[in-house]
C-alpha cells in the first residue's frame, strides 16, 4: 500500500543520507588533526533530540521505540554538528542491528568533568573478541553483515576520530544476545 511504499522511499533516502553523513568527514583529515571544530557550550538534550529527530523515520520503519530523557541542565562543550553526526551514526547502527518492535534508549549523565552519552539497543550484541575492532576502519562484526548492511564501515572510525578530537573517549559494552551500549564522553559545559 501507499504507506508502506512511502516508508520504503523514506528509508532509502535515510540510508543514502546516512551514508553521506558518515563519509562527509574526511577521516584522514580528522586523524591528522586538520579539521576545525567549532566547539560551543550546548545542552546535551538539544544534541540528542536533534539526532533522534533526524533518524525518526528509521525507527518508525522498524517499529522501534526510542527513548531519550536527558536532564535539560546538562551542558557540554562540543561542535554540535559533529556530535549530532556521531549520534546519528550510533542510532543508525542501533536500528540496523535491532529486531522490529524493540527498544533503543539514549541517556546522558555527568561523570566528573565529562558527560557520558549512552546509546543502548537490545540487538544481538557483539562477541567479546570483536569489541576492540569495531572502531577500526571498514570493520563490520560479521562477514555476513557486509551483504545485509551496505556501508563502508567508516561510521565508527569517523565517530572515534571526532570524539577523540573533543578530548573525549568512545567505547562499547556488549553482552551477546542481550544488546550493546555504545558510549562516548565529552567535556562538561557550564
Amino acid at each position: 500500500d501507499f504507506m508502506t511504499r512511502s516508508l520504503g522511499a523514506a528509508q532509502d533516502n535515510i540510508n543514502r543520507l546516512m551514508a553521506l553523513v558518515n563519509n562527509l568527514l574526511d577521516l584522514d583529515k580528522l586523524e591528522s588533526g586538520h579539521i576545525e571544530l567549532l566547539p560551543e557550550n550546548i545542552a546535551a538534550a538539544q544534541i540528542v533530540s536533534t539526532a533522534v529527530n533526524a533518524v525518526e523515520t528509521l525507527f518508525l520503519s522498524k517499529n522501534i521505540a526510542v527513548s531519550h530523557n536527558i536532564d535539560s541542565s546538562l551542558m557540554v562543550v562540543a561542535d554540535k554538528e559533529r556530535i549530532v553526526q556521531v549520534l546519528i551514526n550510533l542510532l543508525g547502527n542501533a536500528v540496523k542491528y535491532s529486531a522490529p518492535h524493540s527498544k533503543v534508549s539514549v541517556r546522558a549523565r555527568k561523570e566528573g568533568r565529562f558527560v557520558r552519552f549512552m546509546v543502548t539497543d537490545s540487538g544481538r550484541g557483539i562477541p567479546e573478541d570483536k569489541l576492540q575492532t569495531v572502531f577500526e576502519r571498514f570493520r563490520q562484526v560479521e562477514a555476513s553483515d557486509e551483504k545485509v548492511h551496505k556501508g563502508a564501515g567508516l561510521g565508527l572510525a569517523i565517530s572515534k576520530a571526532i570524539i577523540e578530537k573533543h578530548n573525549g573517549k568512545i567505547g562499547v559494552d556488549s553482552t551477546l544476545g542481550e544488546g550493546s551500549t555504545f558510549w562516548f564522553t565529552l567535556p562538561i559545559g557550564s
